[in-house]
């Protein structure tokens, strides 16, 4: 089979997407990562392609979810929401500038081509992809916004937000508050008359008092909003450890299968063999980067 067949045959793009992005594509994305091989001979034994090995359709269907990720960063690099959405894809020129632009900020979208980006549109392949793994962490990671993109959908004219907030708006709970004494009191006895002190005296003490109470209630509050704030950088630690885990492994099983393919390449058309060979590039690269 040559190997411009995935390229001229669309419908065969289609056939495999479909079946790897169906309603349990989540369910078969978490396999994907545990045991791959036995899901792709499954693959190949329903047919979808005719004529496809397993191996064949399991690095296509690699290629293409990486073209997705990098597509993604494309778009929500040039705005999601905002310019993305009334985008000219048949404008050439402009698609490359702003591939250009993500490449300077850092992006890493090698191979990701205008002519790439408008196929994938025109196919709705995008779509496909995007409605499964838009939020999935392990995939679509979210990347610096172009200034001409809309970054959220937050109105300050709708919902204004006061900070600092003044005395009014700043409620402090019951447990913030000091403690009542209850039950009967005793009565003290009356104590000798002592001379009246001054009012200014008086003024002094009255206030002292009040803002050290001031001052213990924010330094509370203050303790509270510190504890949350820590609390929800570690969630967020804890989570990008896991992410780049998962990373690790997948990227380990692609360049397991990257060195079959390699040490069987006569079994493979041209392309197949090429990507497998960026697949050992990049994890030598990503490696040496590590150290």
């Amino acid at each position: 089979m040559p190997s411009w067949y995935w390229e001229e045959k669309q419908d065969c793009n289609k056939a495999l997407f479909k079946y790897m992005l169906n309603q349990d594509a989540d369910d078969v994305f978490k396999k994907l990562q545990v045991s791959s091989n036995k899901i792709w001979k499954m693959v190949a034994e329903a047919d979808i392609v005719p004529g496809r090995t397993a191996a064949q359709m399991k690095t296509k269907f690699d290629a293409s979810l990486a073209t997705f990720k990098q597509l993604y960063k494309f778009r929500n690099f040039t705005g999601h929401g905002a310019d993305a959405d009334d985008y000219d894809w048949d404008n050439e020129e402009a698609v490359t500038t702003h591939l250009k632009n993500l490449l300077k900020a850092g992006n890493d979208i090698a191979g990701l081509s205008a002519k790439v980006c408008r196929l994938w549109m025109k196919e709705g392949w995008y779509d496909l992809f995007n409605n499964w793994y838009h939020d999935n962490p392990c995939v679509a990671h979210e990347v610096v916004r172009s200034l001409a993109g809309k970054i959220s959908n937050y109105n300050p004219n709708s919902d204004p937000i006061k900070w600092p907030p003044s005395d009014d708006d700043v409620q402090i709970t019951d447990g913030l508050k000091t403690p009542q004494h209850r039950g009967s009191a005793k009565k003290e006895k009356p104590t000798p008359r002592l001379p009246t002190p001054s009012s200014s005296l008086l003024t002094s003490r009255t206030s002292s008092g009040r803002k050290g109470r001031l001052s213990g209630n924010n330094e509370s509050l203050s303790g509270l909003l510190q504890y949350s704030k820590t609390k929800a950088e570690v969630d967020e630690h804890v989570m990008k450890l896991r992410e780049d885990d998962m990373q690790t492994k997948a990227q380990k099983e692609a360049y397991g299968d990257a060195k079959e393919v390699l040490k069987n390449c006569f079994n493979f058309d041209d392309d197949t063999v090429e990507y497998a060979k960026k697949i050992v590039q990049c994890y030598f690269q990503h490696a040496a980067e590590a150290l």
